[in-house]
């Protein structure tokens, strides 16, 4: 899971969220792109209430990610499959 954050939301912002995260017990890796900030978590994710997360200032939405969207993830496809070379 990550937050998306406003570039402008500034630094005091994202170390409230960050905190907030590390509150849960997780890790929030902070990437600040041109035009937002993204704070990925790190760690079990099942107990984040989003909902609470998207009232601090500065962000956008909090989409969920999962290594599901790997469409070769070996979780997907767990049959062994050999080519020729």
């Amino acid at each position: 899971m990550i937050v998306i954050m406003r570039r402008q939301a500034g630094e005091a912002a994202e170390q409230a969220v960050v905190r907030a995260i590390e509150g849960l017990g997780l890790r929030g890796d902070v990437s600040r792109g041109v035009d937002s900030t993204t704070i990925g978590m790190v760690g079990d994710v099942s107990r984040v209430d989003k909902d609470a997360l998207s009232m601090y200032a500065g962000v956008v939405k909090i989409p969920s990610v999962s290594d599901t969207y790997n469409l070769a993830h070996r979780k997907l496809h767990p049959e062994i499959s050999v080519g020729s070379v």
